[in-house]
């Protein structure tokens, strides 16, 4: 069993594939997003997801990740 520490240290994403990532964001991208937005945040986590998958693994905060993706400054 995953305890929640483990999850906040980024041990859950060591077993994760960007595949899986990337259908799972997809997934999020369909569930948060329409029409151009879609697209757009598809695109982004399917150009951005190995880059995304190694900043949680090594437990990057969201702004890290925002900004390694070209997101936000």
């Amino acid at each position: 069993m995953i305890t929640n520490e483990q999850v906040f240290r980024g041990y859950y994403f060591q077993n994760i594939t960007e595949a899986q990532l990337k259908t799972d964001m997809d997934g999020q991208c369909d569930k948060e997003t329409s029409g151009i937005e879609n697209t757009f945040c598809k695109k982004l986590i399917g150009d951005d997801s190995a880059l995304l998958l190694s900043d949680l693994r090594a437990n990057d905060t969201a702004l890290k990740c925002c900004q390694d993706g070209k997101l936000c400054n």
